[in-house]
């Protein structure tokens, strides 16, 4: 973005507007430190507030303002009324209600308007949008009040905002070691155990707040001698379950640390090895397995691919359900899309229409070939299902036994002169659904 030169103002002209509408403060006056409401009238629809110390000037205002609305401080301007105030004063120098708040016109000044008409993209041009400072800061300072008057009228009716104090609680401190990635208070500089227990390094433990002491060993004489006068004072007899120390090289608490770390290393290291190993060994026997199977593989692919084709060849030639003919008439759909889109890319005008109307021709052919066959299907479903009628109709009752007559006799069917009718009715309409039988 070009930075656009800043327009200085006269000092006499600020002069003037001060000595007309400013109120004159002595420069030896003292002012108590207090915070301030400033409420920001944008449009007659739109009124925000912030709270400033009345220490603060009207450039820091402007800057923090700025940086809610996401627009420079050097494009906005503040006034009150019809006058401007100054980025010099500061908010106690500035005019407030009986309230005790600050009422300012945030608008746009001189230089954002020249910038703005130097701009064609609309996105790019300076607006103070209430929509971006509700988007960027969920937790407002104020609260807006209306408070209706006594006639219930809104021309009477008084509109106070009312400052939010956020006080959240804070933990007292009572001394001690604070764990800033726990937030707690570690236990054992608030308790701790006597001095006695503390006063060695690695003695105390500051999970359990316990100290940890060694247990003295005492070598009791489990195994008795016969020895008398002076012998007991210079003669040592070796006994089996005697530990023999040896003495070895001094080490320190760092070289046996670092002595550790290198063992661990070691280990760490054949670990990763070992695993290594493991998951190589098993994926290339997965892999020689899989080079194995996949002749058996492909040729399963295959089969299921033509199976798939003779299936959809099956259906295109031989449709029986609903969704085969559904199917079909997809395809035609389909093809009549592909055939359109060829005729619009090869021919114009005339020719244009003569291949459409060709192409109508033989869409009306498919459809009056599938009506044909669904046809021929119905009629062939109503005659299996007539037969199948007639066959169960001329089925003789049978009458079925108790399980302890079943054993010694047989089952018993009984012929009607229905039956034997329905056997004969359904001969004669086989014989005259035959191609044996014309009628002259």
């Amino acid at each position: 973005m070009e930075k656009i030169p800043e327009i200085v103002t006269p000092p006499s002209d600020i002069s003037i507007d001060v000595q007309e509408s400013a109120p004159s403060i002595s420069n030896n006056s003292l002012v108590i430190y207090e915070k301030v409401t400033v409420k920001f009238q944008l449009n007659d629809l739109h009124t925000v507030a912030q709270v400033y110390s009345n220490q603060s000037s009207i450039e820091a205002v402007k800057k923090d303002i700025g940086e809610k609305f996401q627009v420079k401080p050097e494009y906005l301007s503040i006034r009150q009324g019809s006058f401007r105030v100054p980025n010099s004063w500061r908010l106690f120098e500035v005019e407030s209600n009986r309230f005790g708040i600050v009422e300012f016109q945030l608008s746009l000044n001189r230089l954002a308007k020249e910038f703005n008409e130097n701009v064609d993209n609309p996105s790019e041009r300076i607006h103070l949008d209430a929509d971006v400072y509700y988007s960027h800061y969920h937790l407002p300072h104020f609260l807006s009040v209306c408070i209706p008057s006594d006639d219930c009228e809104e021309a009477n009716s008084k509109r106070v905002i009312v400052e939010i104090i956020s006080k959240p609680i804070v933990k007292p401190y009572v001394g001690g070691f604070i764990s800033k990635k726990k937030e707690y208070h570690d236990a054992f500089t608030q308790t701790g155990p006597v001095f006695e227990a503390i006063k060695w390094d690695g003695v105390v433990s500051r999970e359990c707040q316990a100290g940890q002491t060694d247990q003295s060993l005492m070598t009791k004489l489990d195994e008795g001698t016969q020895m008398f006068g002076e012998a007991t004072e210079t003669i040592f007899v070796e006994k089996r379950t005697n530990s023999f120390i040896a003495p070895r090289k001094f080490e320190s608490v760092d070289e046996l640390f670092e002595t550790k770390i290198n063992k661990v290393k070691i280990i760490q290291r054949n670990a990763r090895r070992y695993l290594l190993k493991k998951f190589v060994k098993k994926f290339a026997a997965e892999w020689r397995e899989r080079c194995q199977r996949q002749p058996e593989i492909d040729r399963i692919r295959s089969e299921n691919i033509l199976d798939r084709f003779r299936r959809e060849c099956t259906v295109n030639t031989f449709p029986k359900t609903k969704e085969d003919f559904n199917l079909l008439y997809t395809q035609i759909q389909r093809w009549k899309e592909a055939e359109i889109k060829r005729i619009n890319q090869l021919y114009v005008g005339g020719h244009r229409i003569a291949e459409l109307h060709v192409i109508l021709d033989k869409e009306i052919q498919l459809f009056n070939g599938i009506e044909r066959l669904r046809t021929k299907l119905r009629k062939h479903n109503a005659e299996v299902q007539t037969g199948k009628m007639l066959d169960q109709m001329g089925t003789p009752t049978k009458w079925i036994l108790s399980r302890e007559r079943a054993i010694l006799a047989t089952n018993v069917d009984e012929e009607s002169l229905d039956s034997l009718r329905q056997r004969q009715l359904a001969l004669l309409i086989q014989f005259m659904q035959s191609k044996k039988f014309k009628l002259d």
